[in-house]
């Protein structure tokens, strides 16, 4: 018996390196990717926060066995 898994595939992408705000990312992530999803992180020279969307960028489909788990 075979399992059948869809999991959503998530992608990112980071709009400016400094000057985030959170209503400005929010609204600059939807008009690109049409999902509520920009957050402001400190970015990594931690001298300010980047605007960062996460968005759901597609379907990976996975086949699992469960016999081949169990090593039968």
């Amino acid at each position: 018996m075979a399992g059948h898994v869809d999991a959503q595939r998530r992608c990112n992408e980071e709009l400016y390196k400094t000057g985030c705000t959170l209503l400005d990312c929010g609204q600059k992530c939807f008009q690109r990717h049409n999902e509520k999803s920009g957050t402001c992180v400190q970015n990594r020279e931690m001298t300010g926060y980047a605007c960062v969307c996460v968005w759901t960028c597609g379907i990976l489909a996975a086949s699992t066995s469960w016999r081949a788990k169990a090593g039968k």
